[in-house]
């Protein structure tokens, strides 16, 4: 898992353990889960940023 995902509180980093998996589960189902918040830059726009970078600097020269 990305840690940034777990730090944002998005994700839950549970393990292996089936019983645990299960408690978290139905956690989140009870009490509806962490209100986290989308990382900066995490848009879905990076190909159109990357494309802007490529840009300038193709001008630039």
């Amino acid at each position: 898992e990305r840690r940034i995902t777990i730090d944002e509180g998005t994700n839950t980093l549970v393990g292996p353990s089936p019983d645990q998996i299960v408690a978290v589960a139905t956690q989140i189902l009870d009490e509806g889960g962490k209100a986290g918040r989308i990382p900066d830059l995490w848009d879905g726009h990076a190909s159109d940023r990357l494309v802007d970078i490529l840009r300038e600097g193709i001008i630039r020269r």
